[in-house]
C-alpha cells in the first residue's frame, strides 16, 4: 500500500513538473526580411540553395525569374547565423529588417479554446447518446459535433504551426541581379527644394563673346531618391564691362548673363556603398538643359549637356549638403562659352 502511494505521489509530481514546463514556455518567432543586390546573379543563387540543402532546411516558398530570386524558409537560432556568413559573401545587402514576434499568449489563448472545444464536443455526444436517431433534435445536435470537431482539429493544426518550435527565424530573402536592376528598384520620390550657388569658369574666353568668369544662384528642386533634380537660374559676368573690353564692338558683342535651365540625375558607385552613407558619397552624373546667352543688345538660345563628378558632404531624411563639378558643353558659341562649374547646394524636406 505504502509503495502504491509513494507511486503515486511520484506521478503527480512528474506531472505538476510537466505542467510547469508547459505553461513556462514561450514561442518567438523572428521575422527576417532581406533584400540583396548581385552582380554575380547565378552565383549567389547557389551559394544560397547549397546552405539551404547542406543544412536540410525545408523550404517554404521558392521563384526564380530573368533578375529576381526569392526564398521563404524557417531556420534555427545556429542556422540563421551560417546564414547571415553566406549572405554577407553574396553582394550588397540593400535592407535588413527583423520583427520579433512572441506568440507564447496566443499559444495559450488557443490551449484554452482547444480544451473548451473538447468538453464541449464530449458534452454533445453525450447527449447525442441519448437521443433517439428519429429525434427531430437529432441532425442539428450531430451537424453541431461535426462542426465542434472541426474547430478542434483547425486549433490544433495552429497551435502545431506557432509551436514547431520554441525559438525560429521564419527568413524572406530576395536576392536582385545587379546586372538589371537600376539603383533603386522602386521609384521613391521627395519633396526637396533647395538653392544652389555655381561658379563657372569659361575654357577659353574671348572679349567680344564672354568674360572669363560667371557665377550664379539657381533654385535646385530634387523630386526623386538616387537622385534626380531640375535647376534654374542665372550666371552673371563677374568682369566690369567698362574695364574689361576696350572698344564699342566688345561692350556690344560679349554676353553678360547666361539665363539656364536644366534636369539632372546622379548615379552612386556601387564599390563605394551605393549613396547609403551620411557623409562623402561620391557619384557621378549629367545635366542637360538650355541656357540664354544675352547681352543689352541681343541674345542667343542654345542647348547643353554637362557630365558631373561630384561629393555628398552630408545627408539624411531632412537635408542634403552637396557639392559637385560640372563640365558645361554648350552646342552653340561651344569653342568660347563651355567652361568648368563648381556648385555648393543645400537643399530640405519641405
Amino acid at each position: 500500500m505504502m509503495r502504491l502511494l509513494r507511486s503515486a505521489a511520484l506521478l503527480c509530481c512528474l506531472l505538476s513538473t510537466e505542467l510547469f514546463h508547459a505553461q513556462t514556455k514561450s514561442y518567438v518567432v523572428v521575422e527576417a526580411i532581406q533584400n540583396l543586390r548581385s552582380s554575380d546573379f547565378q552565383g549567389s543563387i547557389a551559394k544560397v540553395s547549397e546552405f539551404l540543402v547542406n543544412e536540410g532546411v525545408r523550404v517554404e516558398q521558392q521563384s526564380l525569374s530573368q533578375n529576381v530570386f526569392t526564398v521563404k524558409c524557417n531556420l534555427s537560432e545556429s542556422q540563421y547565423l551560417n546564414y547571415r556568413k553566406i549572405l554577407l559573401g553574396c553582394g550588397f545587402v540593400v535592407s535588413d529588417n527583423l520583427t520579433r514576434l512572441d506568440n507564447t499568449d496566443r499559444v495559450n489563448e488557443l490551449n484554452s479554446s482547444l480544451q473548451f472545444q473538447q468538453e464541449q464536443l464530449l458534452q454533445q455526444r453525450a447527449a447525442l447518446n441519448k437521443m433517439s436517431l428519429e429525434s427531430e433534435q437529432y441532425t442539428s445536435m450531430w451537424q453541431g459535433a461535426q462542426d465542434t470537431e472541426s474547430g478542434i482539429r483547425q486549433t490544433q493544426r495552429e497551435i502545431a504551426q506557432l509551436t514547431a518550435s520554441e525559438f525560429y527565424y521564419a527568413v524572406e530573402l530576395e536576392i536582385d541581379d545587379e546586372t538589371y536592376t537600376p539603383q533603386s528598384s522602386s521609384l521613391t520620390f521627395v519633396n526637396m527644394p533647395g538653392v544652389e550657388y555655381s561658379y563657372y569658369r569659361v575654357e577659353q574666353p574671348k572679349d567680344t563673346v564672354t568674360s572669363p568668369v560667371y557665377q550664379g544662384v539657381f533654385l535646385k528642386y530634387v523630386f526623386t531618391r538616387g537622385k534626380s533634380f531640375a535647376t534654374l537660374g542665372a550666371y552673371k559676368s563677374t568682369s566690369n564691362s567698362d574695364s574689361a573690353v576696350d572698344s564699342l564692338a566688345s561692350i556690344s558683342s560679349a554676353y553678360t548673363e547666361f539665363f539656364s535651365f536644366g534636369f539632372g540625375q546622379d548615379f552612386y558607385s556601387k564599390h563605394l556603398g551605393r549613396g547609403n552613407r551620411k557623409f562623402l558619397n561620391l557619384y557621378t552624373g549629367y545635366t542637360f538643359g538650355g541656357m540664354i546667352l544675352s547681352n543689352d543688345l541681343k541674345n542667343k538660345f542654345s542647348g547643353y549637356i554637362a557630365p558631373s563628378i561630384g561629393l555628398e558632404l552630408f545627408k539624411n531624411k531632412y537635408i542634403l549638403v552637396d557639392t559637385k563639378m560640372n563640365y558645361v558643353v554648350p552646342f552653340k558659341e561651344t569653342r568660347n562659352v563651355r567652361g568648368l562649374a563648381f556648385n555648393a547646394s543645400f537643399n530640405f524636406v519641405f
